[in-house]
């Protein structure tokens, strides 16, 4: 079950990343781009499952892309040296 959960994701992440390439964005963007579309994804229906709150999964998928763009960004600063 999980080979074909993991085939299942490569094989959408493909999919996603030949889109955003066929859209004009290079390789090496497309490819962790597309990867980072499945997790935020798989996150917001995780989020979405466990609440009760009544949101749609859309709220749940929106917020999930944006704290990880948040997160990102916060790796970036840190990996950066202290002048």
């Amino acid at each position: 079950m999980q080979e074909r959960g993991l085939l299942k994701h490569a094989r959408i992440a493909g999919s996603i990343s030949a889109a955003l390439r066929a859209r004009g964005t290079d390789e090496l963007t497309a490819r962790p781009g597309a990867e980072v579309g499945m997790l935020a994804f798989r996150i917001a229906v995780e989020r979405w499952l466990e609440s009760d709150d009544g949101e749609p999964l859309a709220l749940h998928a929106v917020a999930a892309s944006n704290e990880l763009r948040t997160r990102a960004a916060e790796l970036d600063s840190r990996s950066r040296p202290s002048t």
